[in-house]
């Protein structure tokens, strides 16, 4: 009799463990799929560090990848807002980086071509002088950055693209933001840039690397030109790549602890991805 009552206890305890697994079990596999998966398709996120210097690289394909200036006529300036904007849209903001060059002057107006959503909203800066200017935008080749209609990916300095489309007629690119200095062009690393530079500042650039995916690059120190362009030539294997900006530069990757806070910035383009 005693025999009886034990196994039957033993057989309750055993069946309710096994409920209780069941359900714990089938918590922790939603909570992946709801976290992870729709991140992990559409980017790649990895932790470099190259010569004594941490990155962080974001590297994607995705046709989600968009550009951001204003809404309304009222600049977005920050993640924050932007994550605001996507959300009433039903979207969720899940990578964001300041992009090209702006004039805090002219309420963050893009420092040259801007194009969004097939819609030119600032033409192609093409200034150039025989006197060399103080300023990262003409420490010539400059270059743009630009999505096609058809999804392509391409950086290119400003000749080449100007060669490209010498009518400035723009009818089958999609996004483009200008900036500068290019980095890598052609393979090669601007020609101005010095290993033991004192201009250093935390910065961030974006290449297209030999597979056709975008790499966006965040520094996560203070560094000179020079490293930068390194690290896209030597290590990603960028036959071009072109410096977004230094100082301001921000991520916004909530897969990563450091770069889960949609506060601060003051931006002008935001190039972003949705799902």
């Amino acid at each position: 009799m005693i025999n009886q009552v034990f196994k039957s206890e033993f057989l309750i305890l055993g069946f309710c463990l096994l409920i209780l697994n069941s359900c714990f079990g089938s918590t922790k596999k939603e909570i992946a799929v709801v976290e992870d998966a729709p991140i992990s398709t559409l980017v790649k996120d990895t932790l470099i560090s190259w010569k004594g210097v941490n990155y962080v690289v974001i590297t994607t394909t995705s046709d989600q990848l968009s550009f951001f200036l204003e809404a309304g006529n009222k600049k977005f300036r920050s993640f924050s807002a932007l994550s605001e904007y996507v959300r009433k849209k039903n979207k969720n903001l899940i990578f964001a980086m300041n992009g090209g060059m702006y004039l805090p002057e002219r309420n963050n107006e893009p420092q040259g071509l801007y194009i969004e959503q097939g819609k030119v909203r600032k033409g192609i800066d093409t200034f150039t002088s025989i006197r060399p200017i103080k300023t990262n935008f003409y420490l010539h080749p400059n270059g743009v950055f630009y999505i096609k209609k058809s999804g392509a990916p391409l950086v290119k300095k400003n000749s080449d693209f100007l060669l490209e489309y010498p009518q400035k007629q723009y009818s089958d690119i999609k996004f483009a933001t200008q900036s500068g200095p290019m980095l890598v062009t052609d393979g090669a690393i601007h020609p101005a840039f010095t290993p033991n530079s004192k201009n250093v500042h935390i910065r961030n650039a974006v290449g297209i690397n030999d597979q056709g995916e975008i790499c966006f690059v965040l520094s996560e120190e203070a560094i000179c030109f020079h490293a930068m362009a390194t690290l896209f030539k030597e290590q990603l294997n960028c036959e071009n790549a072109l410096y977004l900006d230094g100082f301001v530069s921000k991520l916004y990757y909530p897969k990563l602890e450091p770069y889960r806070r949609l506060n601060g910035g003051n931006f002008g383009v935001i190039i972003g991805l949705l799902n």
